[in-house]
């Protein structure tokens, strides 16, 4: 351009009409003339610096290529106002023609990175020190090259974004880490408190990605990135163009979009455009946001249904899908041979997602757990769904860690339950494995005499590993009712056999039941061996009548006659009266005659002589029976007993 600007008469300042009303001012037009002169060589200089300013065809690392391009980008007027030697007047209004003309002819001026392409970086090799001469040394390294492109683009996915990298490159991570709020973790593993809060100052402290690295990640998924610096597109924002900008939401929203571009799914985190779990991370960290209840981390503003965003155990990038199941779980290593394989991976357990996003202890309960039960059959032995298993059948080691993710994770806690029940996994100390189905379970371990006493009676003893979260599903010293049924399932299976301090002391301990709040302990109480009859035998009561024996009756005999009647006398100093209330235990008191008005007498043709003789006392009595009762008897010894005895007798 030859030529000069036409000043006013301060020559300061270009020439201004002092005729408002003329529009043809000759000085005025060439004024117009030469501005637009110098726009538009100044636009077409930009262009071509592309070649002077870039001059190397290949760069071997981002920051050796942002070096020229900062170089290139110091060329662009500067619109903003808060520097000292900031544009003003008539200049301010050139630097914005400019700009004006490069969005009119969406000229070619925002570096992205064109492509990786192998190449080969020599290196002198120093190792040899006896050869004077360098050794050149091949080593294969990427080489980056620099695409330009337009300002806009009519194609949505060529679409050239700015990434401001002035900003954190998630401002919801750091709104949260400013506010100290903590959100909701989907991996709660507090067994006592499924719906705690836990901090993750780990997770906030590390601050997601440098923001070189997502944006090398965010090209992976074909984003165009420019390399052009923030104020570029602040220039623009003033002269009316809105750049597109890099912001999670605008990721989410065009990885929505275009994934499918990209691979189909499930497909294998190596062969995704991620390459690595850590890239894909880094990813869906930049991405996530936080939610309107600022309690935990979502993506976008509604469930990511069909969005290729769950990684899970087994490497594989997957769709959500509200009918498929991902488990949140910190022990997915444990289920390898899973045809169940939805474990949401390890690596992204971390960062605090909506757990309505995966299957969670805040779930629908009758979902997960049939949910779990499909992984553990597809796990462990199929013997261990019965009610007992030989302990065998699995290593202590791998039960023991087993128990560790029931009762650490939150989502195999809440189903605790319903696990110890359709699974043998309460393990004895003889290697038995046992359900809460079984009629007999181990008893948790005691330095009571009573556990000493039970397992000596065979009453299997629960191993001391075992957490103390399965302590509630079997008997424990402290739970009266429980030890009972359980000693009583195990009579019933294999009848015991008791001494008379044995009885003592577990009659001792069963008396703290109260029979009359529960009544079913009653029954329990009487089918064990813990009554002695007049004979001193130990025997239960259950099925049968039971007496308190009067005074100075015999033994033998009268024990012969009520055979096969379903009553009993019982020894009048038992060791059971110390400890319980005769009626509390359905046992009643008998007078003399009516032993023999009710039992006796009905039996008195099997009696031996010796035996007979022993029924005496009862004429003793016979006045207290009304004469009909005496009439009865009397005809029952002539009609019946009496041509027996003589017969004997000859």
């Amino acid at each position: 351009i030859n030529g000069h600007f036409t000043l006013n008469t301060a020559r300061r300042d270009l020439w201004k009409s002092t005729d408002p009303t003329k529009h043809d001012d000759p000085k005025i037009t060439w004024n117009n003339n030469l501005m637009h002169a110098i726009t538009s060589s100044y636009c077409k200089f930009l262009i071509d610096a592309h070649h002077y300013t870039c001059q190397h065809q290949s760069y071997v690392s981002y920051d050796q290529m942002r070096g020229d391009l900062v170089t290139y980008y110091h060329l662009f007027p500067d619109l903003n106002s808060y520097k000292i030697d900031k544009l003003e007047g008539d200049w301010l209004d050139l630097a914005k023609n400019v700009y004006q003309r490069l969005i009119k002819h969406n000229y070619d001026i925002l570096a992205v990175t064109d492509h990786e392409m192998p190449g080969r970086l020599f290196l002198p090799d120093h190792d040899d020190d006896d050869d004077d001469d360098s050794v050149a040394k091949q080593q294969t390294t990427p080489m980056l090259s620099v695409k330009w492109c337009a300002l806009q683009s009519s194609i949505p996915c060529e679409q050239v974004y700015f990434f401001d990298r002035e900003e954190p490159p998630n401002m919801a991570l750091a709104e949260v880490q400013r506010s100290h709020l903590e959100p909701y973790s989907i991996t709660d593993i507090s067994p006592s408190n499924a719906l705690a809060t836990q901090p993750r100052h780990s997770m906030l402290q590390s601050a997601v990605c440098q923001s070189t690295n997502i944006q090398s990640i965010l090209e992976m998924t074909g984003m165009v990135i420019t390399h052009a610096p923030s104020s570029i597109k602040k220039n623009f924002s003033i002269c009316g163009l809105e750049m597109a900008n890099i912001s999670p939401r605008v990721v989410h929203e065009y990885y929505k979009m275009f994934h499918s571009q990209k691979r189909t799914f499930p497909c294998d985190i190596e062969n995704s455009v991620f390459k690595t779990i850590s890239n894909f991370k880094c990813f869906l960290e930049y991405i996530l946001i936080l939610s309107d209840q600022q309690r935990h981390f979502v993506v976008g503003p509604s469930f990511p249904e069909g969005i290729p965003l769950a990684l899970t155990a087994d490497e594989k990038i997957r769709k959500f899908d509200s009918a498929l199941l991902i488990l949140a779980c910190n022990y997915s290593h444990l289920f390898p041979s899973s045809t169940h394989h939805c474990f949401l991976h390890t690596e992204l357990l971390s960062l605090n997602m909506a757990p309505y996003y995966f299957l969670t202890a805040r779930g629908h309960m009758n979902t997960y757990q049939q949910y779990l039960h499909a992984i553990l059959s597809d796990t462990l032995p199929e013997e261990m769904q019965g009610v007992q298993a030989d302990g065998d059948i699995l290593d202590d080691g791998l039960l023991k860690s087993y128990w560790k993710c029931f009762t650490k994770d939150a989502v195999f806690h809440s189903c605790l339950c319903t696990i110890v029940e359709r699974w043998a996994i309460l393990r004895s100390s003889c290697k038995q494995l046992f359900s809460t189905r079984s009629s007999v379970l181990p008893i948790v371990r005691s330095p009571d005499r009573l556990v000493t006493l039970l397992h000596s009676l065979g009453m299997p003893l629960l191993e001391e590993w075992i957490p103390s979260d399965a302590h509630r599903f079997c008997p424990q010293i402290s739970q009266h009712t429980k030890m009972l049924q359980n000693l009583a399932n195990l009579h019933k299976k294999s009848p015991i056999k008791i001494s008379l301090d044995n009885v003592n002391l577990l009659l001792k301990y069963f008396c703290n039941i109260n029979l009359k709040v529960e009544p079913q302990c009653v029954e329990l109480i009487r089918s064990m061996p813990f009554f002695q009859d007049i004979s001193g035998n130990w025997i239960a009561l259950s099925g049968r009548r039971a007496y308190i024996s009067p005074q100075n009756i015999e033994g033998d005999g009268t024990n012969q006659c009520l055979h096969g009647s379903n009553a009993v006398l019982l020894d009048s100093h038992g060791v059971w009266r110390k400890h319980f209330v005769p009626s509390d235990l359905d046992i009643h008191e008998i007078q003399p005659e009516e032993v023999y008005t009710k039992y006796i007498f009905n039996n008195f043709s099997s009696l031996t002589e010796q035996q007979r003789y022993g029924t005496k006392y009862i004429f003793n009595n016979f006045s207290s029976l009304t004469e009909q009762q005496r009439y009865g008897h009397l005809k029952y010894i002539r009609d019946v007993l009496y041509d027996e005895c003589i017969r004997k007798s000859q």
